[in-house]
């Protein structure tokens, strides 16, 4: 888990650094890369697929949003998995050899994550900081769990509308006036 963090954050700092430069393209030549969190390892999972996504959302990962759109055409970006790691891990990499030298270590082939262009263009950059929901444009608090956000809803007698939730950084809720929840 901590390799797929550093690896991860690495190659996410590496990206708002200069690795990654959004660029322009149309809605018919980008993908959504979800990003989920387990709160058993701590460990951050990207995916393109909406599948994978869901399935994991039902076997206990938190869903946490998009990450970024990545393109659909360009340099696959490999995701390995390393079975032997309590918890499991996820190594992201732009390195075909990399990808395929960890399979022959023991880690197992996991899919093509996404794809970026040229020297490693999404269409829009990783977001900067931590994810926050907000439900509705006018509410003036954000929550760190989505599924804190809809319970609290439950509770109080008022059904969060999911297609309603939105996701944005703490540093932009915060510019724009929010604040965190006290019920969280």
């Amino acid at each position: 888990m901590k390799k797929t963090f550093l690896a991860l954050g690495a190659f996410l700092s590496l990206g708002i650094g200069g690795l990654f430069h959004a660029t322009n393209a149309s809605a018919d030549s980008s993908t959504l890369v979800y990003r989920l969190y387990n709160p058993n390892t701590g460990e951050h999972f990207y995916t393109g697929n909406s599948y994978e996504e869901k399935s994991l959302s039902a076997n206990g990962w938190v869903y946490e949003g998009i990450g970024w759109q990545a393109a659909t055409s360009g340099t696959s970006v490999y995701r390995v998995y390393n079975p032997n790691a309590k918890g499991g891990d996820n190594y992201y990499t732009m390195s075909k050899y990399e990808a395929q030298t960890l399979v022959n270590s023991g880690w197992k082939y996991g899919a093509v994550a996404w794809k970026v262009q040229g020297e490693g263009h999404t269409i829009t950059p990783p977001p900067v900081g931590i994810t926050v929901y907000v439900t509705g444009k006018n509410s003036k608090v954000y929550w760190y769990s989505r599924e804190a956000l809809i319970a609290y809803g439950k509770k109080i007698g008022n059904p969060v509308n999911q297609s309603q939730i939105f996701t944005m950084t703490e540093s932009q809720a915060i510019s724009s006036g929010r604040h965190h929840s006290l019920k969280e």
